[in-house]
């Protein structure tokens, strides 16, 4: 094995113990703190006005569903991240339910075959899928209008022409920002920044 292997291999076993805590099973989890949590720990915050345990959490008031997916492997790299950047994007948002719902936010993220790789380099499980797309709502109500209006039929038909259907999973999550500038217009303010944080 080269030098280069073994440094990579000895980088990838030590960020694997920092995410975990875990060193190749030997924790014993029987007198550790693994898996214990309960209640209020006994923490002494670096950043008490920001992230003490009184302070309120910087929720976005949003619902965002982020679809993960594949793309059909009869579509090259290229042609599938530039048709969604442009076309799918276009119907999407031109959509008369995306104005009349007022969608917060739409993302589209991408896991170019390189970021994949370098990951797997890395020693991180990287995740089985090509890309994934946030829509952010402002309630349940406008989840369930904008997704059965008729008018969607154009954007699925158009999905079926890149999307692995099969591969398909969806999340619907909240955000809680910790770090960085908030969205105008919908976060309740900013997370910590260098700029407010004498710390960093």
């Amino acid at each position: 094995m080269k030098p280069a292997d073994l440094n990579i291999l000895s980088t990838s076993r030590r960020m694997t113990e920092n995410m975990t805590g875990d060193n190749g099973g030997n924790v014993d989890k029987s007198t550790s703190s693994v898996g214990s949590i309960k209640g209020r720990v006994n923490h002494d915050f670096r950043y008490p006005k920001e992230l003490g345990w009184d302070v309120p959490e910087r929720v976005t008031p949003c619902i965002k569903l982020s679809f993960f997916f594949r793309k059909l492997d009869t579509v090259s790299w290229e042609d599938f991240y530039r048709h969604c950047a442009h076309v799918h994007a276009d119907l999407t948002v031109a959509l008369e339910c995306f104005k009349a719902l007022q969608v917060q936010r739409y993302v589209q993220s991408y896991q170019k075959p390189e970021f994949k790789q370098k990951l797997q380099s890395l020693g991180f499980p990287a995740a089985d899928f090509d890309a994934y797309t946030s829509v952010w709502f402002r309630s349940w109500d406008d989840v369930a209008a904008f997704f059965s209006a008729d008018e969607q039929k154009p954007v699925g038909e158009d999905g079926a022409r890149f999307m692995n259907s099969e591969t398909l999973k969806v999340m619907a999550t909240e955000d809680v920002l910790i770090f960085g500038r908030g969205v105008p217009d919908l976060d309740g303010g900013d997370g910590i920044t260098y700029r407010t944080s004498s710390k960093l």
